[in-house]
């Protein structure tokens, strides 16, 4: 973490310096600092809009999902014409993972045009439960090699981290278990 948090002070208000401060605050758990940060950033870069993909998954994953809704909507797909309204109605009828439902169909719909990272996709499948949905996208990941792989150490993926086929996917993703045992055992 020390050596994320050097490397930023050379460009504090860079996207790409800050995402892995981020990501190692989420990956371990430390919610309420990856809050902080992700809200110092926005504040002192003028990019409001960005972060959003982070600050939306760390209030799904304490439970806090009027303030996940919020961060949802900055989304392109929350944007968008078609499904944004979707979204909403989705979300007043069946709370958020009916929202995550309607982003994960409209990920999906992309994903036969253009490029969707795979493990993102199986992110939202896992926040909306949808185990098998989860594990395909997961499958896709491996098949594509994505290069997005920390993304496996995220807290959405938890619930499945004891499921055999978990295991097998990190195994042939060459992640040892002693790389991930113990993720989601802590609390912030």
């Amino acid at each position: 973490m020390e050596l994320v948090i050097r490397a930023r002070k050379f460009d504090p208000f860079s996207y790409l310096r800050n995402l892995p401060v981020w990501a190692n605050l989420m990956i371990a758990r430390r919610y309420q600092e990856a809050i902080t940060e992700v809200e110092r950033w926005r504040t002192f870069s003028g990019h409001t809009e960005m972060g959003w993909w982070w600050l939306f998954h760390i209030y799904c994953d304490q439970g806090r999902y009027d303030e996940a809704m919020v961060e949802l909507r900055h989304s392109s797909t929350g944007r968008d014409p078609e499904s944004g309204p979707a979204m909403e109605k989705a979300y007043a009828e069946s709370g958020i993972q009916g929202a995550i439902l309607v982003c994960t169909e409209r990920l999906a719909s992309l994903s036969l045009s253009e490029h969707v990272d795979p493990i993102a996709v199986s992110q939202y499948f896992a926040l909306a439960g949808d185990t098998e949905q989860t594990f395909e996208w997961l499958e896709k990941a491996y098949e594509e090699r994505a290069p997005a792989i920390h993304l496996l150490a995220q807290p959405a993926l938890d619930p499945y981290r004891s499921d055999p086929r978990f295991r097998d996917l990190m195994g042939r993703f060459g992640i040892p278990e002693s790389g991930w045992e113990g993720l989601g055992s802590g609390e912030d």
